[in-house]
């Protein structure tokens, strides 16, 4: 090869490299060149209210039917099984009175009832002092109280507390259950007795 046939070959092999790079230069931009993206922003802010709720539940028949003996005078005795469920941090109570809607004074009376019947009159036990039922009477008993009964309130009066948890409930709710009882002689008239009772759960301040 003479001097000027490498000289040209140079020559020749650097108008390529040249003519590559020249190729190359219109696909790099600079970031100052690029057109800016239009932009908008909205904040958007989710707010979840828990509310304080109480349920008093059961899956229990709410027609306690007794049926004392009048001969051997025998009581009877049946228990309504609820459950309270809360998300109160600090718990709730629950009270029991006659429901407002019978209003008879707590007695326990037939259909019809004029003054002057006979009647299931309410016993005179309470939670801390509990009673037998005497002849004729009817009351209510929770787990605290072991045996006996106490009286239910009338309407009118204060309720009674049955239960109370200065916490939330558990998972399901809490038990709370309630147990009615009667006893009566072959002083009292055939029939069916009734009244209702009022049972609310509420929530602790």
């Amino acid at each position: 090869m003479t001097k000027k046939d490498f000289v040209v070959g140079g020559l020749a092999a650097l108008a390529v490299a040249a003519v590559g790079v020249r190729l190359l230069a219109p696909v790099m931009v600079s970031a100052e060149d690029e057109p800016e993206d239009e932009v908008d922003t909205s904040v958007v802010t989710v707010e979840v209210t828990i509310l304080d709720t109480i349920v008093i539940s059961t899956a229990d028949d709410l027609l306690v039917q007794l049926e004392p003996d009048p001969i051997t005078g025998e009581e009877d005795s049946g228990t309504v099984r609820y459950r309270v469920a809360t998300n109160n941090p600090s718990g709730y109570y629950v009270e029991l009175i006659e429901n407002e809607d019978t209003d008879q004074a707590a007695e326990l009376r037939q259909d019809g009832w004029t003054a002057g019947d006979t009647v299931i009159l309410p016993g005179g036990g309470s939670i801390l002092s509990p009673l037998a039922l005497d002849d004729n009477e009817w009351g209510f008993r929770i787990a605290s109280m072991g045996a006996g009964y106490a009286k239910v309130p009338a309407w009118g009066g204060g309720a009674v507390e049955i239960a109370r948890k200065l916490t939330a409930s558990a998972v399901g709710g809490d038990p709370v259950n309630v147990t009615f009882g009667a006893k009566v002689n072959e002083e009292l008239e055939p029939g069916v007795y009734s009244n209702e009772v009022l049972i609310t759960a509420i929530t602790n301040p």
